[in-house]
């Protein structure tokens, strides 16, 4: 269990300079306009028809104002309105330039007078920098950020630091090795939940995002550290939803090219005390460009970028190591480990305006990458066979259907579908030699790959009634795991008592040097079969109202129900569980008495999350905002917890199968094998299906459920001056059944 209590304080942030303070709607892939229309004394007017038009791509979108003159249209595309309210006996009231933004609800007032409806008057007065509806936490990194803002790497997630408790997350996983984690809430940055044009990018092996885009083809994103709405789910650490780019009426492009080399890069602590500066050279370049295929019907866009970094290494630690590879037979002792680096991102979007209020947009996204021996620790200790290949394939298609149904309702439905493949291998088939310093041969945890392939299907319904604001939806997503892991080593293994350089000059201990009878300590061999094959469904069901009680007081009410089916291993046939039933002990039967506890695939049936939170206008002039709510948020379980549970629950196992210890040299089981000499001790004949003696137990706690968080929060927003912002928020978490 965890507790954490933290203010969070946005302080006297410039709301047209850096990220823009706006409330945040979990919805994936819009955003909404809301206000009031009132005359000339102040009186709310009902019945007035208020549009937002987009003017780069011919959407209109209308709404009646109910008997309190309020107005809300919702699951609007990102991008820059003029809104408008007219009706019989006033003049029209414009307003020009709103931009809407991703997960955003902005407040826009409007005032009519009277007149003819075919007079204009045109309402210059900037949009509130508050908003009096909403009480989650979060923000928008908008275009504006994203085209001007220095990065050093270009991915979202990188940009994404800029955000209140954003920071820069550490690799955690060999697939993560570039993609550029970030981390929210004191987490590692596996526990986010992260949508690309609404369809699931999450990583469910070891969690955070799983695919990159082109950076090029990013429009913004939205962050959501606290107390998202019930639209959003499976994460307790923040909630990352991302839109890419779509054509316009106006043909737009762009190019660019980045070159940085070592001479460009600041020395280190080491380097400024005699270390060297490795060699770097990365060339980045890439472009977009869209427009109209049809005006205001039809529209395309595409964007593909590339990074390469031929001359990328990592050195070895210091001259000792490297004399120490050298002394080794027939290693390939080098004073650096090349590590370059390629990626190739490519995005194609095409965007559809149907007849009777429908939209259609297509999206399909492609990445491919490899990162050669980026799993050498860095300074090496090893020769070029300790490195490794590491290759990523991803694709990522998305369908979004959008229907307005009268001036109340309106539909989305999103099919996405994500393909991943990654393999990381050996590159040599030599036995791995292990020193006290050193070692070589192929990498540890190699060979391994892991295939995931998601089918998601997500349905959103708004309805606004009175002065209710209500969403419902479900998404399901059907994922089928492949792939294998070796944990470890798989092959061979030689562990010797010393280093190479005793073993070559301390002739007494080493008469024969490496043939020297006994010099090894431990001979090991490690074979089988590591798959982990494993298709499972995950279903959430949820219900959201912002309910306008008063002029002052909203109150944003959710509930939430998801389930993670089949995402556990069935434990009957693990061979752990089997040793374990044959002992008496209370320990052991505690374990595994309970048949339905060892066979349970689903980590719970009753995750249902409360949403609660309000927002209160103080003055009724937004500009000073209370709010504060609770919600109780699900993460899942990942795979990488259950995957050893699963290799020794199928027909064949993983295992070591032979181990052989001298005590010292020349006293032991292997007292006479000489290396470079003798041949290699044959693994004995081994029935894959049996744990033998000596291995190490893997199982799944029978009782595993996913974690999940409490978040309490309270705060204000209040204007101090025109374009000046305040903004300071209390917010508590307790987590609970968190694994590592």
């Amino acid at each position: 269990m965890t507790h954490s209590s933290r203010i969070l304080v946005a302080g006297l942030a410039l709301v047209a300079a850096l990220v823009l303070p706006v409330a945040a709607l979990a919805q994936a892939t819009t955003g909404e306009l809301t206000g009031r229309v009132t005359d000339s004394s102040g009186q709310v007017v009902a019945g007035v028809t208020v549009t937002a038009l987009n003017g780069g791509t011919g959407l209109s979108r209308n709404v009646t104002t109910n008997a309190s003159g309020e107005y809300t249209l919702t699951l609007l595309p990102p991008g820059r309105y003029t809104v408008s309210a007219a009706r019989a006996g006033f003049k029209k009231a414009v307003r020009e330039n709103i931009e809407v933004l991703v997960g955003s609800r902005q407040t826009i007032p409007l005032q009519l007078e009277v007149g003819a409806v075919t007079e204009v008057v045109t309402i210059t007065a900037a949009p509130p920098l508050t908003d009096t509806t909403r009480s989650d936490l979060g923000g928008v990194v908008s275009s504006k950020e994203i085209a001007g803002l220095p990065i050093l790497n270009r991915t979202f997630a990188n940009l994404s630091i800029v955000m209140p408790e954003a920071r820069p997350a550490g690799n955690f996983d060999p697939t993560k090795t570039r993609v550029g984690n970030v981390a929210m809430n004191g987490g590692d940055g596996r526990q986010l939940d992260v949508n690309v044009d609404g369809g699931d990018n999450k990583d469910n092996v070891v969690g955070s995002l799983l695919q990159n885009f082109a950076y090029e083809s990013i429009q913004e994103f939205q962050v959501l550290q606290h107390r998202w709405t019930a639209e959003s789910g499976r994460a307790v650490g923040g909630v990352i939803n991302v839109i890419t780019k779509s054509g316009g009426n106006q043909p737009s492009g762009s190019g660019f090219f980045t070159y940085r080399n070592d001479d460009l890069i600041a020395k280190d602590f080491f380097q400024k005390r005699g270390a060297t500066k490795p060699p770097f050279g990365r060339w980045e370049y890439g472009g977009s460009y869209g427009g109209p295929i049809r005006k205001d019907r039809l529209f395309f866009f595409g964007a593909i970028e590339r990074f390469d970094e031929p001359s990328a290494s990592t050195p070895i630690r210091n001259e000792a190591v490297f004399q120490q590879l050298a002394a080794i037979p027939g290693a390939s002792a080098v004073r650096s480990i090349p590590t370059p680096y390629d990626d190739t991102l490519l995005t194609v979007k095409v965007d559809q305006r149907l007849a009777n209020g429908q939209s259609l947009f297509y999206r399909f996204a492609y990445q491919k990458n490899a990162s050669p021996n980026d799993q050498v620790a860095n300074p090496a200790t090893t020769d070029l066979s300790g490195g490794n290949t590491n290759a990523n394939t991803l694709y990522d298609f998305v369908g979004n259907h959008t229907m307005t149904i009268g001036d109340s309702r309106v539909n989305q439905f999103a099919f996405h579908f994500q393909d991943f493949k990654n393999e990381i291998l050996q590159v040599t088939a030599a036995p791995i030699l292990i020193f006290p310093t050193v070692r070589i041969g192929p990498a540890p945890n190699t060979p391994q790959a892991t295939l995931e392939r998601k089918f998601q299907l997500r349905n959103d319904f708004s309805w606004l009634r009175a002065n209710h604001s209500m969403k419902f939806g479900t998404n399901y997503i059907y994922t089928k795991f492949g792939g294998y892991f070796y944990f470890g080593a798989f092959g061979y293994e030689l562990t010797f008592f010393d280093d190479p350089l005793t073993i070559t000059g301390n002739t007494a201990a080493y008469p024969q040097g490496f043939a020297t009878p006994g010099a090894v300590r431990l001979l090991n061999y490690y074979d089988g079969a590591a798959d982990h094959g494993q298709n499972f469904h995950q279903l959430a069901l949820y219900a959201q109202d912002d309910w306008r009680i008063t002029r002052k007081l909203t109150l944003n009410l959710g509930l939430r129900w998801d389930a993670n089916i089949g995402l556990l291993t069935d434990q009957i046939n693990n061979r752990t569980i089997g040793i374990l039933q044959q002992l008496n002990d209370p320990r052991a039967r505690a374990i595994t008495s309970d048949v339905g506890r060892l066979s349970r695939t689903t980590p719970g049936w009753a995750e249902f999350q409360p949403r609660l939170g309000f927002a209160y206008d103080y003055s009724g002039d937004g500009r000073l905002v209370i709010r504060g709510g609770y919600g109780l948020f699900f993460d899942q379980i990942f795979q990488n917890l259950t995957i050893f549970s699963m290799s020794q629950s199928g027909p064949e196992i993983y295992s070591q199968i032979l181990g052989y210890t001298n005590s010292a040299v020349g006293v032991g089981q292997l007292p006479a094998y000489r290396y470079g000499v003798d041949p290699l001790p044959a693994a004995p004949a081994f029935n894959f299906s049996q744990l033998p003696a000596g291995s190490f137990g893997r199982i799944t706690d029978p009782d595993a459920s996913d974690p999940y968080v409490h978040k309490v929060s309270i705060g204000f927003e209040k204007i101090v001056r025109e374009g000046w912002v305040l903004s300071s928020d209390y917010v508590h978490t307790e987590g609970r059944n968190e694994p590592r």
